[in-house]
């Protein structure tokens, strides 16, 4: 099982990299990524990690 600090620095580096595209690559990114997160969340999968990293998204 992934800890949760690495789970939200790993979070965190998908983030810095999606941020670092050009402008127009950027959504498809972070589209590809929300789905991700939904899918885990609605998995039940990891449940307490999934919710972190949910919100490390909105703050």
């Amino acid at each position: 099982m992934i800890s949760e600090h690495s789970d939200h620095d790993a979070l965190a580096a998908r983030l810095a990299a999606i941020d670092s595209e050009p402008l127009e690559d950027r959504a498809a990114g972070f589209a590809l990524l929300h789905e991700e997160l939904r899918e885990r969340l609605s998995s039940g999968e990891s449940t307490t990690n999934a919710r972190a990293s949910a919100g490390a998204v909105r703050a």
